[in-house]
């Protein structure tokens, strides 16, 4: 009986495939390369390749190649020299650090003080409140281990303790074995006291320290060895191996101390690393420093002398005589400086208009009270028109000059004292040649009276053919200011105030008066001649004067020739003419004649050549500045030139004192007495070299 084969339906088959997939897949297959067919589809697909299981291979190829990316051409390695090779992490190199922790104070005996200088010390023991600045070096030790538990030992000096210490050196054998040590000196501690300091003293870590990228270096001079160059990897392997010696590793931590402190020869640092690895002065370099000098001996000679004896006070003082003399130079260096800046301060504020309000201030009540004051005293009648004659010799005689009259006192409350029992004619006049005045009260000529016989003067008679400050003129004008305000404080002169430095105003208001008074007595009493030859003498002292200005205008503007400002006001030199116009007329026609400068003996070559190139300055700054002199309406005087003969006269002005020594003539300093020169007080610091080339640049 035939049995037919009945078709399975396509879920069966289905069914059936995926056993057999199933079990293909349970069994992998391994091709020629070692790859499993699984992972070689997921790659074709991943590169977005569809392939089936039985695609030849050069249809694999050609469809691989599509999906196949051409790399570019090696470069050649001249071409791109700067190109590097990937560093590996199994070469880098290992850094030192050290975590150094310092105590403040080690542990156990102390620190030996023997080690530090004297300067140290007594900085240590101060700390603690102890004035030690008179022990001797015994007497510092001592008392630095009297208080050593409260003594605090600054950061810069500890690493002088461990560099000034001498560990033993390491066996090959291990610190197990028996092993001598070395006895410590009197200045070398021992090993078992840095052995109890050794834990607390440093910690050393192991980091990685990736060498930074060279840096592309531009410039002509050789590239500078980095710090890197440094590195030494048996330092790293002697304390890998070496961590159960004690002695060793102590020995390796101060070798890395001083390595991180010590810098290579020939090489520079960078700003940080100075400050970090600068190493204090040990106490040697003080001693030989002051071995130098035989006038200050050293401090180890010093600490040997005993206290008190004449070889130690002798020390001393030469100390304090060489203490003193630079204190000496240091002061008066700031003197000079201080003076200079003084001076030159004055100068420009006094150049300074000050501010002043719309309408100029006149004398006022104050000056016709001086002007009536001043006819009282005179006791002049009025048909009496010319000022009086000086006074005479015997007069003269019988002043007080000596007495100031600031401290002149009298009683203002006395009664008006009679120079006769008889009465006089004219109460208005009671005293011949004395103090009169038609329009003043008997108790002002009572004071006024009183006040002159104080000092001895029976009547005020200045020589007006003298200038006002002269001697005994501005002592008969200062009895005149004092009179004036005691007469003020009385009441008999309403309308004056002396308050808020009222004072000063009344003075300069009597010396205007005088002066005045003095040019009315030339006038009344010269002869043409006289009148001529004194207003040109006015003449050339107002050119004198502009001169100065001038000069110490151009001195002020430069700091750096502000040290000439005291020397240029006394260096400048008057001159003459022969002819000086008295007329506008001829002041208009022309520049006039050229002055003569005189010649100073006493200025030397080098002065005068500094204030001829001023005058050059000014001129050559006029010249280049447009400005109204430059108008063809000029007005005024122009400036004459001055002239420079050998013929020259000398001048009439004085020598002045104080000044530097080059400023002087080396002939004219010469022809001085030793007396004479003495009295000059010259400075022996020459300056003018130095000023010179700055005046020639400007």
């Amino acid at each position: 009986m035939v049995k037919k084969r009945v078709p399975q339906s396509s879920t069966q088959q289905i069914e059936v495939f995926s056993k057999k997939r199933k079990k293909e897949e349970s069994v992998p297959e391994t091709t020629q390369t070692g790859d499993r067919p699984s992972a070689i589809q997921e790659s074709l697909e991943a590169a977005g390749v569809t392939v089936g299981r039985k695609t030849q291979r050069d249809r694999l190829l050609g469809l691989l190649s599509r999906h196949v990316i051409k790399k570019m051409p090696r470069m050649s390695g001249r071409l791109v020299p700067d190109i590097t090779r990937k560093r590996s992490d199994k070469n880098t190199p290992f850094e030192e650090i050290p975590d150094v922790e310092i105590p403040s104070q080690p542990s156990g005996d102390g620190p030996n003080f023997s080690l530090f200088a004297n300067s140290d010390l007594v900085e240590m023991i101060r700390g603690v409140g102890v004035d030690a600045a008179d022990f001797d070096r015994t007497n510092l030790i001592k008392t630095c281990k009297t208080y050593s538990e409260l003594i605090v030992i600054p950061d810069r000096l500890q690493k002088f303790i461990f560099e000034n210490s001498t560990p033993s050196e390491p066996k090959e054998k291990s610190s197990r074995d028996n092993s001598q040590q070395p006895a410590a000196g009197p200045s070398v501690p021992s090993v078992q006291s840095l052995k109890t300091t050794r834990s607390n003293k440093t910690r050393v870590r192991l980091t990685k320290r990736r060498s930074p990228k060279p840096k592309k270096y531009s410039g002509k001079g050789k590239l500078k060895a980095s710090e890197s160059d440094d590195y030494d990897p048996s330092i790293s392997d002697s304390n890998n191996s070496n961590t159960s010696d004690p002695d060793s590793s102590q020995a390796s931590d101060e070798e890395i101390i001083s390595r991180k402190t010590s810098k290579p020869k020939g090489t520079k640092s960078s700003k940080s690393n100075f400050t970090s690895g600068k190493e204090d002065p040990g106490p040697t370099s003080q001693d030989e420093s002051e071995c130098l000098n035989p006038e200050n001996p050293s401090k180890n000679e010093s600490d040997k002398l005993e206290t008190g004896s004449a070889e130690w006070l002798l020390q001393k003082i030469y100390k304090l005589e060489a203490h003193n003399a630079r204190t000496d130079r240091r002061l008066e260096a700031m003197s000079e400086r201080f003076e200079m800046m003084t001076d030159v301060i004055n100068k420009q504020i006094g150049t300074r208009s000050p501010k002043t309000s719309g309408t100029k201030p006149r004398g006022g009540e104050t000056s016709a009270r001086i002007r009536f004051h001043i006819e009282t005293m005179f006791g002049q009648k009025e048909h009496e028109k010319n000022l009086p004659d000086p006074a005479t010799e015997t007069e003269r005689s019988t002043w007080m000059c000596d007495i100031e009259p600031a401290s002149i006192n009298i009683d203002q409350d006395a009664p008006p004292s009679q120079n006769s029992p008889f009465q006089p004619v004219d109460p208005c006049f009671p005293y011949p040649n004395g103090p009169g005045h038609k329009d003043s009260t008997p108790q002002q000529l009572s004071i006024i009276w009183n006040m002159m016989q104080a000092v001895g003067v029976s009547s005020f008679r200045p020589d007006f053919s003298e200038p006002p400050q002269s001697q005994p003129n501005k002592w008969l004008w200062d009895l005149a200011l004092k009179i004036f305000i005691k007469l003020v404080e009385c009441g008999e002169y309403t309308g004056v105030p002396l308050q808020n430095d009222n004072r000063d105003f009344i003075k300069k208001c009597l010396y205007t008066h005088a002066l005045s008074l003095k040019k009315r007595y030339q006038n009344e009493n010269w002869e043409e001649e006289r009148r001529k030859t004194t207003n040109n003498e006015v003449r050339r002292t107002a050119r004198l004067r502009y001169l100065r200005r001038l000069r110490e205008k151009i001195v002020l503007t430069h700091q750096a020739l502000w040290p000439l400002s005291k020397i240029i006001t006394v260096a400048c030199s008057d001159d003459e003419t022969d002819y000086e116009p008295t007329s506008s007329t001829e002041a208009q026609q022309g520049p006039g004649r050229p002055c003569r400068v005189r010649n100073l003996e006493w200025r030397s070559k080098e002065l005068e050549h500094i204030c001829i190139l001023l005058d050059g300055s000014k001129v050559k700054n006029d010249s280049s500045t447009p400005g109204k002199n430059k108008s063809p309406k000029q007005s005024g005087r122009p400036n004459r030139p001055r002239s420079r003969g050998e013929d020259r006269p000398v001048t009439h002005t004085s020598v002045p004192p104080g000044l530097p020594i080059d400023c002087y003539s080396k002939r004219w300093l010469q022809s001085l007495s030793p007396l004479e020169r003495s009295e000059l007080g010259i400075s022996s610091k020459a300056i003018l070299k130095d000023l010179l080339p700055i005046v020639e640049r400007l």
